[in-house]
């Protein structure tokens, strides 16, 4: 009997939450900045660390529960004003929350800055969650009176354009068509949202003369709802002869797809890797793949569907989910009996999820044998402790009598 469906997520688009930023104008090896507001579980954070001293080197960490997010670095540090200061940006996805309140994040050099460190973080959400939401980033720095970032050419539909621009000397407004995020001091945070493929700067205006230096951040993210790189027709599953699983999938498009890996997991939980199956790279057409799993695991069971690009960013596409009877099912053997030392329980792997050695009067002896899984449907156990008697081995619904020498 086989038993399959499948699971697919709502997505939202994405939003701004917050930005905030803070400025410690002295020496200083760690600064940090608490959220202004509640921070939502799955968020993208953005976190900007301006400071002078460019033989330092800056890290960010947080108060999430238990233990900090991950953030991780975009590119590298970018030194600017000749010798005098530097510029490192950071982001976190699918964040965790901090066990109460806010999250604080802490920024943290290697050694003391010579006379100032700063913050600039953003959060967001709606971003997708399941890889990371990173796309194109570019950094530029100069000392005219327009500030730019550079052009990024995004590859998905519905991304989060995000702009940051940090000024020596001169107050900067924010570029034409976004969204002023924050304007503090000599700086800007901006953002596009849900923005059409295509190609981008962040851009800013200085209030001066070109005497003023700048560093220009632009970094796109992919939302929930962006487009995949591949567009799925169909992905579906299907027992066949000798306990095999086979799985076919289509597609409408696939765009930047170098391959497929089909993965399985017993709990939806933990996966393994089945097979990888080479992708089209780019092509409008309908395209059809098929596989099998020749060894798939008895009883409930996942599939999941999953596409890496050649940039080696990973989408997951699908899951479906499926039911395999074992053809052991009801069985349950053991072996030798009498037995002095192991006996071997083989059988139906339902049966196997529970197994328990009772003496005659009923009473349990699991704490006295050791159990080997050797696999799904095959047990070991250790009964060498055990007085020389009958026993009663129980399973999940059968038992069964033997006798220990």
């Amino acid at each position: 009997m086989c038993f399959w469906a499948a699971f697919s997520i709502s997505k939202a688009q994405p939003v701004h939450v917050q930005t905030t930023s803070i400025f410690t104008g002295s020496s200083t090896a760690s600064t940090n900045q608490i959220f202004s507001s509640a921070n939502n579980l799955g968020d993208l954070i953005i976190v900007n660390v301006t400071y002078d001293n460019q033989s330092r080197t800056a890290t960010v960490t947080d108060n999430a529960s238990p233990s900090s997010n991950t953030y991780i670095r975009i590119g590298t540090a970018t030194n600017w004003k000749g010798a005098s200061y530097k510029s490192d940006l950071f982001y976190a996805y699918n964040i965790k929350k901090a066990a109460s309140g806010n999250l604080r994040v802490t920024a943290t050099l290697n050694a003391a800055s010579t006379s100032y460190l700063q913050i600039h973080m953003s959060e967001y959400s709606g971003m997708l969650t399941t890889s990371s939401p990173l796309d194109k980033n570019n950094i530029a720095i100069g000392n005219s009176a327009s500030a730019s970032s550079g052009n990024v050419t995004t590859l998905y539909s519905n991304e989060l354009i995000w702009g940051l621009t940090v000024s020596s000397n001169g107050t900067m407004t924010v570029g034409s068509g976004f969204n002023n995020r924050l304007s503090t001091l000599d700086n800007v945070v901006e953002d596009k949202i849900n923005v059409a493929i295509g190609t981008y700067s962040a851009t800013f205006t200085a209030a001066n003369t070109p005497t003023n230096n700048w560093v220009a951040v632009v970094a796109t993210f992919r939302s929930a709802i962006s487009v995949l790189p591949v567009k799925l027709i169909d992905f579906n599953i299907l027992e066949i002869n000798e306990k095999q699983v086979k799985i076919d999938w289509s597609c409408a498009t696939e765009i930047n797809n170098d391959y497929f890996e089909i993965q399985r997991s017993k709990n939806g939980i933990d996966w393994e890797a089945v097979e990888k199956i080479k992708g089209a790279g780019n092509s409008t057409k309908n395209t059809f793949y098929s596989t099998i799993d020749p060894k798939p695991f008895y009883g409930t069971s996942y599939y999941r569907l999953t596409q890496v690009d050649f940039s080696g960013k990973t989408d997951y596409l699908f899951v479906n989910v499926i039911t395999i009877d074992s053809p052991l099912k009801g069985q349950i053997s053991f072996y030798p009996n009498p037995s002095d030392s192991k006996l071997t329980i083989e059988g139906d792997p339902y049966e196997l999820q529970s197994v328990n050695v009772l003496d005659i009067l009923g009473n349990s002896l699991r704490d006295k044998i050791t159990k080997n899984f050797e696999n799904d449907s095959k047990i070991t156990l250790d009964v060498s402790p055990l007085l020389s008697g009958v026993y009663t081995i129980k399973t999940k619904t059968k038992s069964s009598f033997f006798f220990k020498q």
